[in-house]
């Protein structure tokens, strides 16, 4: 038979939980040695690659969706994870493919912490991976609402407090340490040491208390997704599975002879389930299926929005004559764009837009153009000159591509075109037109990018609101002139956290500043790579 992947369904806590599998090439009646693959949070299919990679090894692979979560019935918990997990297992082993007495856990990110902890309870299980886990109490911070908040807006969950309380009880219930002190099976943990998300150190504590039993993986300037590191991982977690789950048992259980009462692809019984499964897995995609350009909000909606959100600090003769204005368009080509952000590409591709011989020499110029402005930026605000400059080069080529969409309409369009950051748009709406009041601009006249960030350092109208200054005295905060715009910047990396003397890493408290900026490791990357590459030159 040969290879092939699929989608089943679990129940779950009564809910139907959407799972997908790889199952290797082999006889109809062959049981196969299986990995459960967990998602993180929100979650994705980042781990397709390491589940084919184990079905051209012999391994088959089970992928389920959290409730709440792509596909799922339920409401996204963090609380009900583990269980979810150890249900999912359970199920996983009736499946007439998968030999139950190989079963192997994968989990990334939260995925990971629920492998830890759904393992703890399974003394069955025959190996575990955690790739970037998640930790316990260390998780809990200042910023853990708006982490949640953010994260969340795919799933169906509770509310963001609520939900925020559901975490901080989670990883204070079940710590990943104490959960790796109890499992039997050989585990595997690998984390990057650029990790900008969950801090190497969680898998150190981790390993710490698991003792003789873990391997630990430290990948040196990996990042949370490991996105340019994806040979390597796929390598290093296959080869493990394979070895732990064909080692596990005897010969004869790799043959893997059918138990009695076992149900094949072929027979009636499997086969009108699994055909029920994929039906009803292809009406859950059809209802969360967008219709084409759908309006996340109405036009009055919209407007409802940002009047509520202004309450009051803007003229109202300035925001009817906003949204009266015909400028206020809506603009095609913006809710494509969303779907494909240059920060996602393969770290290698994304670096060469930013890192390149024309760009260095732009670099070159700005330095020597922009030195006593730099240097006094630097002297008022404590923030490295080259830094600055380096942020200057990636957000806007050293000001020579400022963004050509007006920023008004492109929020506009957010809001009624791009269903996820409808709200958002609504809320950098109505910080818009209090920025434009205040500086007494037009509101409409700022082109910028396609997502509403506008001037030479690309600030939104929220950031401009909280961080921009008016560094040369002139009475406006302009951030299309370097002295306010590289003031701003510094002004914004100063309050998120720099601090002169860290190195310039990732993870240090320089690299934390400059992922506020902009939440993207590979941003952080680029932005200090290109730092020394322009203090480097002659």
């Amino acid at each position: 038979m040969n290879a092939r992947a699929g989608t089943e369904i679990f129940k779950v806590k009564g809910q139907k939980m959407l799972v997908h599998y790889h199952r290797p090439e082999g006889p109809e009646t062959k049981r196969f040695p299986t990995v459960l693959f967990l998602h993180g949070f929100p979650g994705s299919e980042k781990s397709v690659d390491i589940q084919r990679a184990l079905m051209a090894r012999g391994v088959a692979s089970v992928a389920p969706s959290f409730l709440g979560a792509w596909g799922s019935g339920g409401k996204y918990r963090f609380t009900t994870l583990p269980a979810q997990a150890a249900a999912a297992l359970a199920a996983a082993r009736r499946l007439p493919f998968v030999d139950p007495r190989r079963v192997a856990l994968f989990g990334f990110s939260m995925g990971g912490w629920t492998a830890l902890n759904a393992a703890a309870r399974d003394p069955r299980l025959r190996a575990v991976v955690a790739v970037a886990p998640a930790g316990g109490a260390e998780m809990i911070g200042p910023g853990t609402i708006d982490f949640i908040k953010r994260l969340s807006r795919p799933l169906n969950t509770l509310a963001p407090k609520a939900l925020a309380a559901d975490f901080r009880k989670a990883v204070t219930a079940f710590d990943p340490g104490r959960a790796a002190s109890r499992i039997k099976a050989p585990l595997l943990l690998v984390h990057g040491d650029a990790d900008q998300t969950i801090p190497v150190v969680v898998s150190r504590r981790i390993a710490k208390c698991a003792g003789r039993n873990a391997r630990l993986v430290i990948e040196r300037g990996a990042s949370h997704d490991f996105l340019d590191r994806r040979e390597r991982l796929t390598r290093l977690c296959a080869d493990f599975l394979k070895k732990s789950l064909l080692t596990a048992v005897a010969a004869a259980a790799v043959l893997g002879a059918r138990p009695a009462g076992a149900q094949a692809f072929g027979d009636g019984a499997f086969e009108s389930e699994l055909q029920e499964g994929l039906a009803e897995a292809g009406r859950l995609a059809e209802s969360q299926r967008p219709v084409a350009e759908p309006d996340a909000k109405t036009p009055e909606q919209v407007r409802a929005g940002v009047v509520a959100r202004l309450a009051g600090r803007v003229p109202a003769a300035a925001v009817n004559a906003f949204f009266a204005d015909p400028r206020l368009v809506v603009i095609p080509s913006i809710p494509d764009r969303f779907g494909k952000p240059g920060e996602a590409l393969p770290y290698d591709e994304y670096r060469k837009i930013f890192i390149n011989p024309q760009s260095l020499a732009a670099g070159a110029r700005f330095l020597a153009d922009n030195k006593a402005t730099l240097t006094a930026t630097e002297g008022r605000f404590g923030v490295d000159a080259y830094l600055l400059a380096a942020h200057a080069g990636v957000e806007t080529r050293f000001g020579a591509y400022t963004g050509k969409m007006p920023v008004g309409a492109a929020l506009w369009t957010i809001a009624l075109k791009v269903p996820k950051r409808s709200d958002w748009a609504v809320r950098e709406l109505a910080e818009l037109l209090i920025f434009a009041a205040a500086e007494g601009a037009d509101a409409h006249a700022w082109l910028g990018s396609y997502a509403g960030a506008f001037g030479l350092v690309q600030f939104m109208p929220s950031s401009a609101n909280a961080y921009a200054v008016d560094a040369d005295g002139d009475g406006r905060r302009g951030l299309f002139g370097w002295p306010d715009a590289l003031g701003s910047a510094a002004n914004y990396l100063a309050r998120n956290g720099y601090r002169a003397g860290e190195p310039f890493t990732p993870g240090s408290a320089i690299g934390r500043a400059v992922y506020a900026y902009n939440r993207s490791e590979n941003y952080v990357r680029v932005v200090l790579e290109l730092r020394a590459e322009l203090k480097a030159l002659p």
